[in-house]
C-alpha cells in the first residue's frame, strides 16, 4: 500500500500533467496561433486569458481591448458556435458586436472599468454580478432584437438559415420580465442612452433623468432579474399572492413611480416632457 504522500504526489503530479497537455492541445491549434500572431505576442499580458477564452469556448469581449502599433485602442471580440445555441447565434453576434460598439479604454456600456472590483459596486442581489451588469446586458439585448428584426425584415438572417433561426429571443440571455423595465428609457431617452453606451459615459443619460432616477432604475432591474432567476416565472402558475410575486409587482409599481420622478425632473430642468424618441426615429427610417 503506498504512502499517503506518494498517493498525494501521484495525484498532484497527474493533475498538473493534464493541465499541460490541455495547454499544449489548446496552444498548438491553428486558431489560437493565428489570434496571438495578430494580437497576443505584443500583448504577453493577455496571453493566459486568450488562452482560456479558447480553451472554455467562450462568447466576450476582451474586457480591456488593445492597442495597436499606433496606440489606438481597439476591441477584440471572441465568438464561438456551441452547441446547445441552434436558432440564437444571430442574436448572440450581434449582442457582442454591441459590446464591441461599446468597448473604450474607458468602460463597456454603462460600465466603467474603474468600477470593477469596488464592493459598492457589485449587485447587491447577486454577488456574482456587478452593479450595472444586467442594466447594460439588458438594453444590448433590446437593441440587438431591434436590429436582428430590422435585418430580417429584408430577408437577412445571419449565420443560420430562416428555417433554423428563432425569431422570438425576448427571453434569451436576459429576462422577458425585465426588459419592458427599460422600454420606457429607451422610448423617451433613444438618443442619450446610446450616447452614453458607445462611449461608456452614463452621466450623458443622468443628466437628462437624474442620478437619484438612474440608481433606482438600476436597482429594480436587479430586484427583478434576482427575482426571474429565482423562478418567478414558475410562480405566476402557483398563486398571484406568493411572496415572490407580490415582490414583482411592488417592484412594477416602483418602475412606474421612477417614470414619473423622471418626466418631473426632466420637465424641472428643461420645461418640458421628453418626446417618443422610439415612434420618431420609426417615422424617419
Amino acid at each position: 500500500i503506498p504512502s499517503e504522500d506518494l498517493i498525494s504526489f501521484i495525484s498532484s503530479t497527474r493533475e498538473k500533467k493534464y493541465i499541460d497537455v490541455l495547454m499544449e492541445y489548446y496552444t498548438s491549434r491553428k486558431d489560437y496561433i493565428n489570434v496571438m500572431e495578430e494580437f497576443g505576442y505584443k500583448h504577453f499580458e493577455y496571453s493566459y486569458d486568450i488562452y482560456n477564452i479558447i480553451k472554455n469556448k467562450l462568447i466576450c469581449v476582451l474586457q480591456n481591448g488593445l492597442y495597436n502599433d499606433n496606440n489606438e485602442f481597439i476591441s477584440i471580440m471572441f465568438y464561438t458556435i456551441r452547441s446547445g445555441e441552434r436558432g440564437y447565434l444571430s442574436h448572440i453576434f450581434i449582442h457582442e458586436c454591441g459590446h464591441v460598439i461599446d468597448n473604450s479604454e474607458f468602460g463597456c456600456g454603462f460600465e466603467n472599468f474603474h468600477y470593477f472590483g469596488e464592493k459598492n459596486k457589485i449587485n447587491p442581489y447577486d454577488n456574482t454580478r456587478r452593479k450595472y451588469e444586467i442594466f447594460n446586458e439588458t438594453l444590448d439585448d433590446m437593441f440587438t432584437i431591434e436590429a436582428n428584426k430590422y435585418l430580417q425584415s429584408k430577408g437577412i438572417y445571419l449565420i443560420e438559415p430562416k428555417e433554423l433561426t428563432s425569431l422570438d429571443t425576448s427571453d434569451y440571455n436576459t429576462s422577458s420580465l425585465v426588459k419592458p423595465l427599460l422600454q420606457p428609457l429607451v422610448q423617451k431617452f433613444r438618443k442619450q442612452v446610446i450616447k452614453a453606451k458607445i462611449n461608456s459615459e452614463p452621466q450623458e443619460l443622468i443628466k437628462y433623468i437624474g442620478k437619484d432616477n438612474y440608481e433606482e432604475l438600476v436597482d429594480a432591474v436587479n430586484k427583478v432579474n434576482f427575482l426571474c432567476n429565482n423562478g418567478l416565472r414558475f410562480e405566476f402558475y402557483n398563486s398571484s399572492e406568493n411572496l415572490m410575486v407580490r415582490e414583482y409587482n411592488i417592484q412594477l409599481e416602483r418602475v412606474k413611480q421612477i417614470y414619473i420622478n423622471i418626466d418631473n425632473y426632466y420637465v424641472n430642468k428643461f420645461g418640458v416632457f421628453p418626446k417618443n424618441e422610439f415612434e420618431e426615429s420609426v417615422i424617419k427610417r
